[in-house]
């Protein structure tokens, strides 16, 4: 879901997790498909254990449209509960060096119905571990 501006957040301390975001695809995409690839890595030299539940309820996705304003949520997106039901969470452990990557289809929680670029981030709260990540910005161009 969008939310206030991340997109020039700094992580101060090297956390125990990496997190990354890409354009499945090119930079051009069409409106009604843009779909992301998120990657968290754990870069620290030990297992680290983190809840997952869907893409949608996992990360915070922040994305500024082409007039620089949050872009709009979809209706669909709007009508999704505020929080995930219990039980609706996998707990992962995540060795050294090893990276979980998620698919997410972003047209599906985010209007891209404007031509131009949008700038996307992603975060997540760790809470097992006290740390809260922000990835790498993306564009991506509608035409």
């Amino acid at each position: 879901m969008a939310t206030a501006p991340l997109l020039n957040a700094q992580v101060a301390v090297p956390g125990k997790l990496s997190l990354r975001v890409e354009l499945i695809g090119n930079e051009i995409a069409n409106a009604r498909s843009v779909q992301v690839r998120t990657e968290i890595k754990n870069v620290s030299g030990q297992d680290v254990s983190l809840l997952l539940s869907s893409p949608q309820d996992d990360f915070t996705f922040t994305v500024v449209g082409p007039d620089g304003t949050l872009a709009a949520m979809t209706r669909r997106a709007e009508a999704r509960p505020s929080t995930v039901p219990n039980g609706s969470h996998i707990l992962v452990t995540l060795p050294p060096q090893q990276a979980i990557t998620r698919i997410c289809s972003l047209s599906d929680i985010i209007d891209f119905s404007r031509p131009g670029t949008y700038r996307v981030a992603v975060s997540r709260r760790f809470e097992a571990i006290n740390e809260t990540q922000v990835s790498n910005t993306i564009e991506v161009k509608i035409p």
